[in-house]
């Protein structure tokens, strides 16, 4: 292995070929995401007027990269718009979704709330503790429980999330923490 391919990390649970703009081609390890459900599904970035609150929301530092037309404030922090679905007038979808392909045309600046889908960084119920979530098969058919009881998987999402910065931002005040919710299934303490 080179200098250089050292340099890069790659996590056993994330195919590097993330980087497709294509929603329909994203791929996560089968070890967590059978690309077939993934795809067949194409229920990610759309939302029941109930459910309008759940638009990805942004850290400080995202809120840097995307312009503010695009966004709305949500209490101290900014989330993305909504608009109405045009195939089906009783959904919204985030405003970057392209309804004839299914593309995020952010791709390569999404959230990270957006990256680590169906992960949820939530508090929990001790005050100033957080913990990694993964929503329930309602909200993913692809997330599997028993998917995450693999030490390793969960190693290398913890390790995804500190590196990005995730954990530091929360610290800071600096990003949205989901409150507890009935459909979250906890994975891990994070703070």
């Amino acid at each position: 292995m080179t200098k250089k391919n050292k340099s890069k990390k790659t996590f056993s649970w994330m195919n590097p070929k993330l980087e497709v703009r294509n929603t329909k081609k994203i791929y996560l390890s089968k070890k967590i995401v059978s690309s077939k459900r993934c795809l067949d599904c194409m229920g990610c970035c759309i939302f029941d007027d109930k459910d309008a609150y759940l638009a990805p929301h942004l850290s400080k530092k995202e809120t840097e990269l995307i312009e503010r037309c695009f966004l709305e404030k949500d209490k101290n922090f900014y989330k993305i718009k909504l608009e109405r679905y045009k195939k089906n007038k009783k959904l919204l979808k985030c405003c970057f979704l392209k309804e004839n392909d299914h593309r995020c045309l952010i791709y390569r600046k999404r959230p990270m709330e957006c990256k680590i889908w169906p992960l949820v960084i939530g508090k929990g119920e001790k005050s100033g503790s957080v913990y990694l979530y993964v929503v329930n098969s309602d909200w993913c058919p692809a997330a599997v429980k028993n998917k995450f009881k693999n030490k390793d998987i969960i190693k290398d999402m913890c390790r995804f999330i500190k590196g990005k910065g995730f954990i530091d931002e929360i610290k800071r005040g600096e990003r949205y923490v989901w409150p507890v919710e009935n459909y979250y299934i906890k994975i891990k303490k994070l703070i």
